[in-house]
């Protein structure tokens, strides 16, 4: 059974924790999984705001968020027609989303052990495959975010200081847990 991690992104998007099974075109991946694909806007996120660690032993990369939590992509290579190539060196990853100026092509993402980044590849290629759950509108809409102005930032240092000295929680935990606390100060302490 698939799991779904939060990293600590700042989207809030969930990243599966394993991979779906085989080397799928992006027509197949598209039909099969739709909405779940990640766009490639959210591979940048993913890219951008993680560390990504080679591992020699597992062959792939783990990757850690800003909340310490990982997954593991591993290098299953890709495969052209039947054959499959470059397993336990490269990964390649598709997006939900096509090159606007090629048709023929859809964005993806690839890794070694020494680079990761975004492209684009031909769609008949068959490449990994790797879900999210995107929060709902409810989560992104948390009673936290009604605080304005300069008590903003009071709260965002409240937020990072309880991130730090909390590693293990929750994202939303730990956000409710500042606000409370943060609201209590501002109540009965000032």
């Amino acid at each position: 059974m698939v799991n779904y991690i939060d990293l600590g992104l700042p989207s809030g998007l969930l990243w599966a924790d394993e991979n779906e099974e085989g080397l799928l075109t992006f027509d197949e991946a598209k039909e099969r999984y739709g909405e779940q694909l990640p766009t490639i806007d959210e591979w940048k996120e993913l890219i951008s705001n993680c560390k990504w660690e080679w591992d020699d032993e597992k062959k792939g990369m783990k990757v850690i968020g800003p909340n310490r939590k990982s997954i593991f992509l591993p290098t299953m290579g890709l495969r052209y027609g039947a054959t499959p190539y470059f397993a336990g060196t490269y990964g390649y990853y598709w997006s939900s989303s096509l090159n606007a100026g090629s048709p023929s092509d859809a964005y993806g993402v690839g890794f070694n052990s020494d680079t990761v980044l975004w492209y684009y590849d031909y769609r008949c290629y068959g490449l990994s495959v790797r879900l999210v759950k995107r929060p709902t509108e409810k989560a992104k809409t948390c009673r936290h975010r009604t605080i304005r102005g300069d008590a903003l930032d009071d709260y965002a240092k409240e937020v990072i200081s309880w991130e730090e000295e909390h590693p293990d929680w929750d994202r939303q935990v730990i956000r409710a847990t500042a606000y409370h606390f943060y609201k209590f100060r501002e109540k009965f302490i000032k």
